[in-house]
């Protein structure tokens, strides 16, 4: 083999692995590339699905949508195993760019709900507690009302069962008297 044919065929082999991972003895893995594409572009389609419903209802459709996009065209990218042309790098480098800023956003209302978690904690107990409170007072006031009930309830069927015992007696002496 002449050295142009073997610089021929090295180019060959560069360019049917262009961008692939290679292994340590230098054999080039484009399978992780397909899987890595196709994964990147599953996720990309169902945060495009995703998007769809939140631009009628409240969320970021647009922004879901969008990411979606990028997602897919990485991925077919990545599972084409070709390189980004300019004008997708610079889209690349600004989603890059925009994920940051989501992720420092996100970050900073974590932990400004992590500060407010144990006031609204507090709020709640007390407000449990005050509810608690209400529910035994009324409580109270229903076996007090129920005891009082009770108790006429119970005088009445006890005048009743004398009056009925009465009754029974007078029967009694009425009949032995004839």
């Amino acid at each position: 083999m002449s050295s142009e044919d073997t610089r021929t065929q090295a180019a060959a082999e560069m360019d049917a692995g262009m961008g692939a991972e290679t292994s340590a003895e230098g054999h080039a893995h484009p399978q992780r590339h397909k899987l890595k594409g196709a994964l990147q572009m599953i996720a990309g389609a169902a945060l495009a699905v995703a998007g769809v419903p939140m631009m009628a209802l409240p969320g970021p459709g647009v922004a879901a949508l969008a990411g979606g996009a990028v997602l897919i065209s990485k991925g077919q990218r990545n599972y084409a195993g070709r390189a980004a042309s300019p004008l997708e790098a610079k889209l690349d480098e600004a989603a890059d760019t925009l994920g940051s800023a989501a992720k420092d956003h996100a970050s900073r209302a974590a932990e400004a709900t992590a500060r407010q978690a144990p006031v609204v904690a507090g709020a709640a107990a007390r407000t449990a507690l005050k509810g608690a409170e209400l529910a035994l007072t009324g409580a109270g006031k229903v076996v007090e009302t129920g005891g009082h009930l009770a108790a006429k309830g119970c005088f009445s069927l006890a005048d009743a069962l004398r009056k009925h015992a009465d009754k029974q007696d007078g029967k009694r002496v009425a009949g032995t008297a004839e």
